[in-house]
């Protein structure tokens, strides 16, 4: 299993170098000058030990999340807002934290001479108004390096943008922005982290690009496995946990609801051999509330290959329940899969709600292809 996270970073104009003396408006960054992420692309963060090139990075803390429990699988997507734009700044792919390992953070903050980092800081008006002296910025800065290395993860597997990224909240998760706040976070699904990977452009570097593709890209089955165990850790009833829980892997009320609406039958081709039906969801799992993940409307009875290719954004329905189908499957192949017709019943005004987020991310996508 893998956890997938989005992380507000403070704006940097030097490339993540060194602070560059943004203006900040609330925490650390506002009371010190700057943070401790702006030297994330710096090369004093590269390393080599044990044979491996590593490398370090920082984000603000994450609370209570059991960030060991996926030590080595975990990506962290930095997202820093800029004049109402938020714009993807890094990645770091296969990373361990070091949030609790405070001995690790204090050996590789001085191993790598990370204290000098202190110059960098220094030299912005906006630091030396807010400390008293080189002096004293220097006993201030000697208690705090060792917060630079939160993160530790393969070198081959962090990315630093040429360029920052402007990414689109509303189109990637249908609100209107990613949580700001530097002490916050977001987790996200497998699915939308390899859609933000396909926002970066060509010319950054291809390997290392390609190697968090390949380390992000698993089975459906290992998605179910990751929400499941999300659903144990949530804080509710033991029958609504039972409830999301069969929902997640297309059983229990979820699936004979949707057998009842769609009479046993696939809601397209109509066959009705019930070990190749399955509950598929509309509204994505991650997208949506408790509640739209349990509600029947939100579903669709379909057999095994129109469910994956549902769940892969490459067909979808109309309105009226007409199909629609991906530039990406060709005539052979669309003929083949048998891709003609509409659901058997016209969608209801639910459904048809559920339809139109599914439908524009199969939009999206489209058009992502053919850029």
């Amino acid at each position: 299993m893998a956890l997938y996270l989005i992380k507000p970073v403070v704006w940097n104009d030097e490339g993540y170098r060194r602070p560059s003396g943004a203006k900040f408006i609330s925490g650390y960054p506002a009371e010190h000058g700057f943070g401790h992420e702006e030297w994330n692309n710096s090369d004093w963060l590269y390393f080599s030990e044990g044979g491996e090139q590593l490398k370090i990075f920082h984000t603000e803390g994450f609370g209570k999340q059991p960030l060991s429990d996926f030590d080595g699988r975990i990506f962290v997507f930095m997202v820093a807002s800029f004049k109402g734009t938020q714009y993807l700044v890094s990645i770091g792919g296969r990373a361990t934290s070091l949030f609790s390992n405070e001995e690790e953070r204090r050996r590789l903050a001085d191993d790598l001479d990370l204290f000098e980092l202190w110059q960098d800081a220094w030299r912005l008006p906006g630091v030396q108004q807010k400390h008293k002296g080189a002096s004293e910025f220097r006993r201030f800065w000697k208690k705090e390096y060792h917060w630079v290395p939160t993160w530790i993860c393969p070198a081959d597997c962090y990315l630093a943008l040429k360029q920052p990224v402007p990414l689109d909240p509303q189109s990637l998760i249908g609100r209107r922005k990613f949580t700001t706040m530097y002490s916050k976070y977001q987790e996200i699904d497998r699915r939308l982290a390899l859609r933000i990977l396909d926002r970066v452009p060509s010319g950054e570097d291809g390997g290392i690009l390609a190697n968090l593709r390949l380390a992000c890209e698993g089975s459906r089955a290992e998605d179910q496995q990751d929400d499941v165990a999300r659903i144990e850790r949530m804080p509710v009833r033991p029958t609504t946990r039972k409830a999301l829980v069969d929902a997640r892997l297309g059983q229990g009320a979820f699936r004979n609801d949707l057998v009842r609406i769609w009479k046993g039958r696939c809601a397209v081709t109509g066959c009705s051999v019930e070990k190749v039906l399955r509950a598929s969801h509309v509204r994505p799992w991650r997208a949506s509330t408790n509640r739209e993940r349990l509600d029947p409307q939100n579903g669709l009875l379909l057999s095994a290959h129109l469910d994956a290719l549902f769940d892969a954004g490459l067909i979808s329905f109309d309105d009226d329940g007409v199909m629609l189908v991906s530039d990406q499957i060709t005539l052979h192949d669309r003929q083949l899969l048998g891709l003609v017709g509409r659901l058997a019943v016209t969608p209801s005004d639910e459904l048809k709600s559920y339809l139109k987020y599914h439908r524009e991310d199969f939009a999206r996508l489209r058009a992502q292809q053919k850029s």
